[in-house]
């Protein structure tokens, strides 16, 4: 904790708190922060992943029924959809995918925003 008797004006204080602060910021919050980047890449690349598979595979459904050893394919296509589908639906990556970049730029960026909260605050003090 900082001691108060040290400091000549609330200024001097002020910018020492804001100094451990910004210190404590960058070595315990934006660690947290590409952490959660990283992790929070995952849903997206599973949400592309099934959906191209997706795609590929409907596209080549109707190629496969007139292939003549389509028979047995077509219903192992159809299945393979499905499954990707029902994957894609159930585990909801493209919104997991939307909600984790939006808490990531919220988070990366709530940093300079307290800065221009601080700033504004230095321009027009309270009565």
């Amino acid at each position: 904790m900082v001691d108060k008797s040290v400091y000549s004006s609330p200024d001097e204080r002020r910018s020492e708190i804001l100094a451990e602060i910004e210190s404590r910021v960058k070595v315990e919050i934006i660690p947290e922060i590409d952490k959660f980047e990283d992790w929070s890449s995952m849903p997206r690349i599973f949400f592309r992943i099934s959906g191209t598979v997706t795609i590929i595979l409907s596209i080549s459904l109707p190629l496969l029924s007139i292939w003549k050893d389509g028979e047995t394919m077509v219903p192992v296509v159809a299945t393979a959809i499905a499954l990707f589908t029902a994957f894609s639906a159930f585990f909801s990556w493209d919104q997991t995918w939307k909600t984790n970049y939006t808490t990531a730029l919220l988070l990366r960026n709530a940093p300079s925003c307290m800065e221009g909260e601080n700033a504004e605050s230095e321009i027009s003090p309270r009565s």
